[in-house]
């Protein structure tokens, strides 16, 4: 039985090690776990629903299978080890616990437990990274992935290959005046959600000419998917790896930095509000976000109806009670809403203020953690996990990032946070 070594010098150098190189040669996993990793991300990511899912948006039983070879693949990959639950592993699946609790109180109980066991073997698969990698090499693989997907994404766009097309109902042209595309994406917001995180791991961790090229990936690939989410995304994602740097040179508090983040996050969206209208206008955008605001309405007003434990994990859109409210709204009258495109809103409806608190904490935990480790040593990939949280967390508010099962973002969060095990409190090395 393996493992892990908790020896102090041996944890000091995993935080110590370099920043993540993007050869497959240099990771120090074995080339099998490398590739399935990469392939159980770019499913995550949206390759599996795109090429195994029909046109119709129905489930089809070869692309369940394919989930059901992940998940049972990462329970193999697990069965080697001597499993010990850290701290960071109890709090993960407490709240996973809850997700699956709910099932209790759901108006859609079926469709509650369904999903609360695939975001569990998710979380399975995020075990498996915590017992496998380092946080440097899990952020080579996830550079590698992006950009694999990205760059087969441009490839078979200009091949002109059907899949890769995104079908918009309100015909809106990209900024390049091109026909969006979602790739090999789930669909166009997730694409440029996921350029814009390849964007910033590319301009961290990766130096030279390959720089400039996979800078160019991404943000080709990010213009070509017309989402109007997509630069002020990435825009934030940047300026928090600016700030980050930029305060860990002025030695600035842990608790300062995490208090500066999100005071800064809430006052963008409220100059994104205020802004929002006359950008729209000028993007020809209607001024809504095609029915957004109207949705986030409803949303707080279901979540208050259960403000404690909200409606169940999957268990208020699709609901009798969720219909009839949608369809007194011509808006959304014959339109099957997926979700309430706020993950804020969403937590606070599926899971009530307990859920929308803990799913808060998670990315804010990793935030402090994270800062206060590169406070000891130095590595560029503590301060890139920040960027990119950063980005979830301001993305939140207009793009369901957390927590749908099989979803990368849910599944980056949480090995972001499975992975603070590699730093004891107040970030030094374990």
């Amino acid at each position: 039985m393996h493992t892990i070594n908790t020896n102090y010098s041996t944890r000091r150098q995993l935080l110590a090690a370099p920043a993540a190189s993007t050869s497959s040669r240099s990771l120090a996993v074995p080339w099998h776990f490398a590739l399935f990793t990469r392939l159980y991300l770019a499913a995550s990511m949206g390759l599996t629903s795109v090429l195994l899912v029909p046109a119709d948006g129905q489930e089809s039983s070869t692309f369940v299978l394919s989930w059901l070879l992940l998940y049972g693949i990462s329970a193999i990959y697990l069965l080697p080890y001597r499993f010990k639950l850290y701290r960071t592993d109890k709090v993960l699946l407490g709240f996973l616990f809850l997700l699956a609790l709910s099932y209790l109180w759901s108006q859609l109980p079926g469709e509650t437990l369904k999903y609360s066991v695939s975001i569990l073997f998710n979380a399975l698969f995020v075990f498996v990274l915590r017992q496998k990698v380092t946080l440097n090499t899990f952020l080579t693989l996830v550079l590698q992935t992006l950009l694999l997907m990205c760059s087969l994404s441009l490839v078979f766009s200009a091949l002109g290959f059907e899949f890769t097309r995104y079908i918009d109902i309100h015909d809106r042209s990209t900024l390049l005046g091109t026909e969006p595309i979602r790739g090999l994406f789930n669909h166009k917001i997730t694409a440029g959600l996921y350029s814009s995180m390849g964007l910033i791991l590319a301009l961290s961790l990766v130096t030279g000419h390959r720089r400039t090229v996979y800078a160019l990936i991404f943000i080709t690939c990010l213009l070509l998917t017309g989402a109007s989410s997509a630069i002020p995304v990435v825009l934030a994602g940047l300026a928090g790896h600016s700030f980050t740097v930029r305060a860990q040179k002025s030695r600035m508090r842990a608790v300062t930095y995490v208090t500066t983040v999100m005071g800064s996050l809430v006052v963008a969206i409220l100059i994104a509000n205020i802004l929002a209208p006359a950008a729209l206008a000028l993007l020809n955008r209607d001024p809504t976000l095609t029915g957004r605001t109207l949705l986030w309405a409803l949303g707080v007003q279901a979540g208050s109806e259960r403000p404690i434990l909200g409606w169940g994990y999957y268990g208020y859109l699709g609901s009798p009670e969720a219909n009839y409210l949608l369809n007194s709204l011509r808006e959304f009258k014959n339109y099957e809403v997926p979700h309430f495109h706020n993950s804020y809103i969403q937590m606070y409806v599926d899971t009530g203020l307990v859920g929308l608190i803990l799913s808060v904490w998670l990315p804010v935990a990793c935030l402090f953690r994270y800062y206060s480790a590169a406070a000891h040593v130095h590595n560029k990939s503590l301060v890139v996990a920040n960027s990119l949280t950063i980005l979830m967390l301001f993305s939140a508010f207009a793009i369901h990032v957390f927590y749908k099962h099989n979803n990368f973002t849910a599944i980056l969060i949480f090995a972001f946070f499975a992975l603070t095990a590699q730093v004891k409190r107040g970030g030094k090395a374990s």
